[in-house]
């Protein structure tokens, strides 16, 4: 299949949606028809060409929410596995060939009241394209929840274990990475900032679209819900590669049946990339 069938065109769009689906057991989620319903509007995004090529969900813990792909029909995912009662929730469908690098969970000592029931982690993932025989590597992630200091304390625990397993996963210093999910912090608490000192070449999208000219963001999106007022957020560390934020959208925003399909909205951002010749 050539890469103009995924919908990319001569300068090499990428474009990655992430969405938290709530998709938690009875009866912390009820209204189980809401992954139907996703799945069927991501079918309708695919058919107009203008879908995201990766989607990257968090909380996708119950069996009806590990079957959406039924109804989006993406032609690879990636669902994690556990030995526990709960996964980790992260999932992965992609108009590309996936190839699973590397599923892991946090310590059972990084939780911490209702995270506890669940095993948060991690999941590598690297893309297969035609213009890239390295691959593009991407970080699915959630971090524990809470605005208290010992879950900051917890986050930063988490992210030290990212890390560790991505400097044995991943080359730091010259592969494609994006670093994507339910990060559970906003600049407003130590473990944002945290991050940042420990991947000091990891930027923003959502920072670097709303300074740089040639991004678009979305006229339903306020600007506050791209940074500052947001526990979901895309990073990307370039390294051999020019990575351009065009258009940045919090999507998923619609009510259905007169309620919300989840308790997060879609981050999606779509890429320019030119390997450095």
């Amino acid at each position: 299949m050539s890469h103009r069938s995924f919908g990319f065109s001569s300068e090499f769009s990428l474009r990655v949606l992430s969405y938290n689906i709530k998709g938690t057991p009875f009866p912390a989620s009820r209204n189980h028809w809401r992954f139907k319903e996703i799945g069927k509007q991501l079918l309708e995004k695919r058919k107009s060409s203008h879908g995201p090529h990766v989607v990257l969900f968090q909380e996708a813990f119950i069996k009806k929410a590990k079957e959406l792909n039924r109804f989006a029909k993406y032609p690879y995912e990636l669902s994690a596995r556990s030995e526990n009662i709960l996964d980790s929730g992260l999932m992965a469908f992609s108009e590309f060939p996936i190839e699973h690098i590397h599923n892991f969970e946090f310590k059972d000592s990084d939780c911490s009241s209702y995270d506890c029931l669940a095993k948060k982690g991690a999941q590598i993932i690297k893309l297969a394209h035609p213009l890239f025989k390295d691959g593009i590597y991407i970080l699915n992630t959630h971090l524990q929840s809470g605005g208290s200091e010992k879950a900051d304390r917890i986050r930063k625990q988490q992210i030290d274990e990212i890390y560790t397993v991505l400097n044995e996963k991943v080359d730091l210093e010259n592969d494609l990475l994006f670093l994507i999910g339910d990060f559970n912090f906003k600049p407003e608490r130590e473990s944002f900032h945290y991050f940042k000192k420990l991947f000091p070449k990891a930027l923003h999208s959502g920072e670097d679209c709303l300074t740089r000219s040639l991004c678009k963001i979305s006229l339903k999106t306020l600007d506050e819900e791209v940074v500052e007022k947001t526990h979901d957020h895309h990073f990307f560390i370039s390294n051999q590669t020019y990575v351009v934020p065009l258009f940045l959208d919090r999507n998923f925003r619609e009510k259905v049946k007169g309620k919300f399909l989840s308790d997060h909205f879609g981050y999606e951002v779509h890429y320019m990339i030119h390997p450095k010749m």
